[in-house]
């Protein structure tokens, strides 16, 4: 009979150095561990498992920094998975899911959600390490489902209501909405073909986005140049603030950038 497995998972800040263990994420390597990081990380670690790579038996890294590294830790885990046929689907669609609200715009409407709703339950917010464990416990489980039989737990359908007040060149759209989801708006108007423009929000709230690095739109220009009607906060591809300007007159400043 063969012996079961020793399977755990290593979850430390701290980490450096970790040997015998398969990695998550860019870490320097001790002897006998195999690291997995970058964009395309999980996509490799599914590949190794299911062409019978030998792997360590402790899985490691600093923080859970992504849906795709709860994807790999289910499949490290619960090994049955990586036999179905569904394990490739739902492997291609945490990786979409790991680049936001670009990555969603791909996806069907209830896969969306599910992914959206997942980051927010265990990657986002900041845990204690017996609540991130339970929640992981409950996140694999969950996946072993969705795997299984398609089957997702009850989540709430988040709101992407929005309305398209103007298209330019380029994938350029001006948009409005009701909706405090800023991220499931623009992943729906992703969803639709566009690929920068402008979302304005409730009130005086203004969102600023483009699909990825590879759009032309100079954001810390603008987030300059907006710097003096309002606070304005920049990460990455996305950048949002509060304005006093009439709509017209933002709009006019995004057409020379």
């Amino acid at each position: 009979m063969a012996e079961e497995l020793q399977l755990q998972i290593l979850v430390d800040e701290r980490l450096d150095r970790p040997g015998n263990a398969v990695v998550l994420g860019d870490i320097e390597l001790g002897e006998g561990s195999v690291a997995y990081g970058g964009p395309d990380a999980l996509l490799r670690f599914y590949r190794d498992l299911i062409l019978g790579r030998a792997l360590p038996l402790t899985l490691a890294m600093r923080r859970i920094g992504s849906v795709g590294q709860v994807m790999a830790i289910a499949l490290f885990l619960r090994r049955d998975m990586a036999l179905r046929p569904r394990a490739a689907l739902v492997v291609a669609e945490a990786g979409l899911a790991e680049l936001g609200p670009a990555g969603w715009a791909h996806l069907e409407p209830d896969s969306r959600a599910w992914w959206a709703f997942l980051e927010a339950y265990l990657v986002v917010p900041r845990l204690s390490r017996q609540e991130e464990g339970k929640r992981l416990r409950r996140a694999v489980e969950w996946l072993h489902e969705y795997v299984e039989g398609g089957r997702l737990p009850p989540i709430p359908t988040p709101d992407s209501g929005h309305r398209v007040l103007n298209v330019g060149t380029d994938g350029f759209v001006v948009a409005e909405t009701d909706s405090g989801d800023y991220r499931q708006v623009w992943a729906s108007l992703f969803s639709s073909g566009f690929l920068r423009g402008i979302l304005f929000g409730p009130g005086n709230r203004v969102v600023i986005a483009k699909k990825s690095d590879m759009v032309s739109l100079d954001l810390g220009t603008i987030r300059q140049t907006l710097s003096a009607e309002g606070s304005w906060e920049l990460h990455g591809t996305w950048l949002w603030g509060e304005t006093s300007l009439p709509r017209d007159a933002v709009v006019r400043l995004l057409t020379y950038m």
